[in-house]
């Protein structure tokens, strides 16, 4: 019969309790290899000293965020996906306080202001979403190389573009992705507006 090895044990400085040793992060620099304060003490102690340094902590994860941008939006979008039900829930205890509303509000209006396309491609999906099509996430950069491609002209009528259009219109089933999006001049865009097959469009608009 296989002989078990006990767990090592010990006895946290902070609360007291004797734990195994696997209740301790690891630190070289400590006896033994491990802290002298348990997990659960050593988050605490985390915790109160972020409560105790607030404005601090806020311009350092400001600051991180700043210089690794992507990472920290990969990260973000990550857990989004994964705690769905959680981000909900702090989003919702947010947002019940009434001045948290106006802070929101004037998030919402200075990020809009900032970044103009990607609003417009909110729009667009929004637009999808609603009309249970497929959608595709495209950036502002692809966008940029498609109106490239096209000679930043419109699609219809080679004139300067304002507009973006879905070839095959959404309430036709068109997809929302990069390959049925093409610049067009607002007039060409309304004058097309749902016609579908491709083949009647220009005909039609011109």
């Amino acid at each position: 019969m296989a002989e078990v090895t006990a767990v090592p044990t010990r006895k946290c400085r902070k609360c007291s309790q004797v734990l195994p040793i696997t209740d301790y992060y690891r630190d070289p620099t400590s006896p033994g290899g491990h802290r002298t304060a348990c997990k659960t003490c050593t988050r605490a102690d985390v915790m109160r000293r972020q409560r105790a340094n607030a404005d601090e902590v806020r311009a350092y994860q400001a600051a991180y965020r700043e210089m690794h941008r992507a990472k920290a939006r990969a990260t973000t979008a990550a857990y989004r996906t994964a705690n769905p039900e959680r981000v909900k829930q702090a989003q919702d205890q947010f947002l019940s306080k009434p001045e948290n509303r106006v802070i929101a509000r004037e998030r919402a209006r200075a990020f809009r202001l900032a970044n103009p396309e990607l609003r417009s491609e909110y729009e667009k999906r929004r637009r999808a979403r609603k009309k249970s099509t497929v959608i595709g996430f495209i950036t502002p950069e692809q966008l940029a190389a498609k109106a490239t491609y096209w000679g930043d002209s419109c699609w219809m009528c080679r004139g300067p573009w304002s507009s973006w259009d879905h070839v095959k219109p959404l309430n036709k089933q068109g997809p929302h992705v990069l390959a049925n999006l093409r610049p067009a001049c607002t007039p060409c865009n309304l004058r097309k507006s749902d016609r579908w097959p491709y083949a009647a469009v220009l005909a039609k608009v011109n």
